[in-house]
């Protein structure tokens, strides 16, 4: 069976949304465990109108997403496990696909694939390219396999790596890529996009959002500060950059132009033109940016 866990914080009609849109998948045996993050208000539902099981944990304390994802893990009864946010969505046939590539690959532990991104308010759609793992230093200099709605990994070893952890306020999902890798799991690139996010600019709180990812990148930095001084020079710059490049989305997403300081600093890393092509257009406008993006991505 597949578990799909769903952390919750203060958004019931967007998770209303989501689970209802879990009734057009072609595969019928799964279940869904919502973990509700907000210990102030309960979240009830009649599960009667979903045609899977559908299991609602209340957090007495916050735990953050790490926490209410490990412990969605924990309580759920699935041997493989999806992850989904609670403004997102599955393509009808996810489960099914992804229920075949087991069958077709009982070896494989992790498989992640690409994922439908959209950015609701500038109608700009583009699809994530995560790449394949070719060494251990890949996912050192940045997150080249993407985030928990494109990850599938076996329950037991989620729990034998002691799933996210909670000591992270972001990035968690990156620092748990680092810990598979690291692992020796056998992970399998699919290319098929099965996952659709949405982003919606300013709405999230700017400095609060840069200062959990900035936060985070200095968590990393400890962390992995042996695994960091064993890089090669070109690697850890390209590293760098990816860290400023981080903290410079979370600006563009609120669209603001000290976006471009930080993609600056990452071409200053990197010498990547790309990023200093993203430093003039985030001045110019942050709009501009996205636009770019999914122009040069494609429209999917």
């Amino acid at each position: 069976m597949i578990s799909i866990v769903i952390p919750t914080y203060k958004r019931f009609e967007s998770l209303t949304a989501t689970l209802k849109s879990l009734n057009a998948q072609t595969l019928s045996d799964f279940e869904v465990v919502v973990v509700n993050d907000d210990p102030e208000s309960k979240v009830q539902i009649d599960g009667t109108e979903y045609k899977y099981a559908l299991k609602i944990l209340n957090n007495s304390q916050n735990l953050g997403a790490a926490g209410a994802r490990n412990r969605g893990v924990r309580e759920s009864k699935g041997e493989w496990i999806a992850f989904l946010d609670d403004d997102d969505f599955f393509l009808p046939d996810k489960l099914e696909y992804l229920t075949s590539k087991i069958k077709e690959h009982p070896d494989v532990q992790f498989f992640y694939h690409p994922i439908l991104y959209e950015f609701v308010n500038e109608g700009v759609k583009y699809e994530t390219t995560p790449n394949v793992i070719a060494k251990p230093e890949d996912v050192l200099t940045a997150n080249i396999i993407g985030g928990p709605p494109g990850f599938f990994i076996r329950k037991d070893v989620f729990l034998s790596l002691n799933g996210f952890d909670v000591d992270m306020v972001a990035l968690e999902d990156y620092e748990f890529v680092i810990r598979i890798v690291r692992g020796n799991i056998k992970t399998m690139f699919l290319s098929v996009a099965l996952s659709r996010c949405q982003a919606i600019t300013r709405s999230i709180g700017l400095s609060k959002s840069v200062n959990k990812i900035q936060e985070a990148l200095r968590y990393l930095d400890n962390a992995y500060q042996n695994e960091y001084k064993q890089l090669a020079p070109h690697l850890d710059r390209k590293r760098k950059a990816n860290g400023a490049v981080q903290v410079g989305f979370a600006y563009l997403l609120n669209l603001q132009r000290k976006a471009g300081n930080y993609y600056l600093r990452a071409f200053l890393h990197s010498f990547d033109l790309k990023y200093l092509v993203a430093a003039g257009l985030s001045w110019l406008n942050p709009t501009f940016l996205i636009k770019m993006k999914g122009r040069m991505s494609g429209s999917k």
